[in-house]
């Protein structure tokens, strides 16, 4: 803004609430072409990871009815502990294993419960 540059970093978020379902999502999706779902679509309890595939990097993540997953994802962006596409296309991948990852990390933020 006014020509003065400066670090964003923070993580794009984004929520939204309907017919008692409450979708979120964090990231970005410009550029994945890739995306790999976990949990179940039709009982409306999932995490969608959105790959690009040319460096495997997760770029966003989408969930529903999975309590925390996002806040958890959320931070090990913001902490550059986010696994790769790989990673967590991998069946013995565990979301909740990355709280350990981000606590190493030392996080003062009191955005959610999820890390403590």
């Amino acid at each position: 803004m006014a020509g003065k540059k400066f670090p964003v970093d923070n993580i794009p978020f984004f929520w939204t609430r309907q017919f008692n379902n409450s979708l979120v999502f964090t990231g970005v999706t410009k550029g994945w072409d890739d995306l790999h779902i976990t949990g179940d679509l039709s009982e409306m309890k999932f995490v969608a990871y959105y790959i690009r595939k040319s460096d495997d990097k997760v770029l966003g993540a989408a969930a529903m009815g999975s309590l925390n997953s996002i806040q958890i994802i959320n931070e090990a962006m913001h902490w550059g502990v986010m696994p790769s596409g790989s990673a967590v296309k991998n069946p013995g991948f565990v979301l909740k294993n990355l709280l350990d990852e981000i606590k190493k990390k030392d996080p003062k933020c009191a955005k959610c419960t999820a890390c403590h």
